[in-house]
């Protein structure tokens, strides 16, 4: 008779917050917590959330306003993959940046994610921990690097330095750059080579403030091009203090 049926138990998902359910039902993912996805899925409720579409934090839902590696209300460590080199110290995308403060930032920022903080959190967070803490090791050493910072910022803006970078100084500097370069190899004067590195240091200099200008103007082909001419003479300086 229909009264003897037995109901089929009733699923409590009291641990899953209401956004995270659909249609009465919460679907279950496997975990995947790699920055390359497009999406993670948190140790704690087991649900895929798509970062480009819900950019609040996974343990107390507050609204992240910015991209951050810890949540600023409940400080959990988010699954976001959605970090540039800048947001992940909280910093503008600029060409001048306060490098004082960069350091500051890396250092608390490793101490958070460091294993020891974090040997009672679940093994997803402990992984995830060990993969940012990489990360924001790249990302300093190229942020705190001018000519790393000013490449990194220009594929920020659709420019990649790799491919373009040839193209973009002219012959006449090509050719100075190459007789510069003989001259060092063939030199065995200590006295020229000092002449030559103080040189380079002062055209360095220049290539650099060149470089600060045109990202302050917004002049990203210009910047590239001071860029790929940077490179050249870094390449140079190089080499003079290998032969010194």
């Amino acid at each position: 008779r229909r009264h003897d049926i037995p109901k089929p138990p009733v699923l409590m998902w009291t641990n899953i917050p209401r956004r995270f359910i659909r249609n009465n039902r919460a679907k279950r993912q496997p975990r995947c917590l790699s920055l390359n996805s497009p999406r993670f899925v948190t140790s704690r409720f087991y649900a895929t959330v798509r970062t480009t579409t819900s950019p609040d934090c996974w343990n107390c839902e507050k609204i992240l306003k910015n991209p951050s590696l810890f949540c600023g209300e409940c400080k959990a460590l988010q699954h976001r993959t959605d970090f540039d080199y800048f947001s992940m110290f909280e910093m503008q995308p600029v060409y001048d940046l306060d490098v004082e403060q960069l350091h500051q930032t890396y250092k608390n920022l490793q101490r958070k994610l460091h294993p020891d903080h974090h040997h009672l959190s679940d093994q997803d967070v402990k992984e995830k921990s060990i993969e940012l803490s990489t990360d924001l090791n790249n990302a300093y050493f190229t942020l705190r690097n001018p000519l790393k910072r000013a490449i990194y910022l220009l594929e920020m803006h659709g420019i990649d330095i790799a491919e373009e970078g040839n193209k973009l100084v002219d012959n006449a500097f090509l050719m100075e750059i190459l007789q510069l370069r003989s001259d060092i190899d063939d030199s065995t004067d200590l006295e020229q080579l000092n002449d030559f590195a103080k040189t380079n240091v002062a055209e360095i200099e220049q290539c650099l403030q060149q470089v600060q200008q045109s990202f302050q103007n917004e002049v990203y082909m210009d910047a590239a091009k001071s860029v790929a001419v940077l490179k050249f003479l870094i390449n140079a300086k190089e080499a003079i203090h290998l032969k010194k």
